[in-house]
């Protein structure tokens, strides 16, 4: 998709003197030779997702612009740790609770029986983030809303049921999962993610509760 300055999708980044916490710019680092290192202040509000950096330079001898290499995609994401984000936690026990914290508990089963299991999210694995923001263009959700963590979770949230958008997991209540694998035996989110990742099917099979 081509990018736009008016939906925040394309930025101009300014060089300054002093870093604006809450806006774009960049400062020269170190030189050294022909190496020049930069450090970039993103937004707050940017839009999630993988950016392409441009370099343009300006000398007597002409104008040169580097373009990125896929290969050095800068990642923005969500920062609970930055005060000007709508994500922001204070608590530090939060941050490690629901940010870092790789392990919890799955609880499964009816209202009257309830089972419980360790689960692994897995959200630093290799692979993972790629597959989660492979979520967002699969909705086709337009960039400039993917500032807005709210709109974010609902679209990840409506693409786990294979029954909207072609989503996450197929659901399965029959009790013969011989063509994929039984809901029960998954133990966390990496494999079930990169799967799908991978081939851009549902995974067979999960289950989701029902009314």
């Amino acid at each position: 998709r081509s990018s736009d300055l008016s939906k925040g999708t394309l930025v101009v980044v300014p060089e300054v003197r002093e870093f604006d916490n809450g806006q774009w710019g960049a400062q020269v680092g170190e030189v050294s030779g022909n190496r020049v290192t930069l450090w970039v202040n993103t937004s707050a509000q940017a839009p999630i997702g993988k950016w392409q950096m441009l370099v343009k330079t300006q000398s007597p001898g002409g104008n040169y612009v580097m373009g990125g290499d896929p290969k050095n995609a800068v990642y923005i994401l969500f920062n609970p740790w930055c005060q000007l984000d709508s994500v922001f936690m204070s608590d530090e026990s939060w941050k490690k609770e629901y940010v870092l914290n790789e392990i919890g508990r799955l609880y499964y089963g009816t209202a009257q029986q309830i089972g419980e299991r360790t689960w692994n999210f897995g959200q630093f694995h290799r692979g993972v983030l790629d597959a989660c923001l492979c979520l967002l263009d699969r909705a086709s959700m337009p960039y400039p809303g993917r500032s807005d963590p709210v709109n974010v979770t609902r679209v990840i949230s409506a693409l786990v049921n294979s029954m909207d958008d072609n989503g996450v997991v197929a659901g399965n209540w029959s009790g013969d999962y011989s063509d994929g694998t039984s809901p029960t035996a998954w133990a966390g989110s990496v494999d079930i993610l990169l799967k799908y990742y991978q081939t851009g099917s549902p995974v067979k099979y999960g289950q989701i509760g029902r009314a």
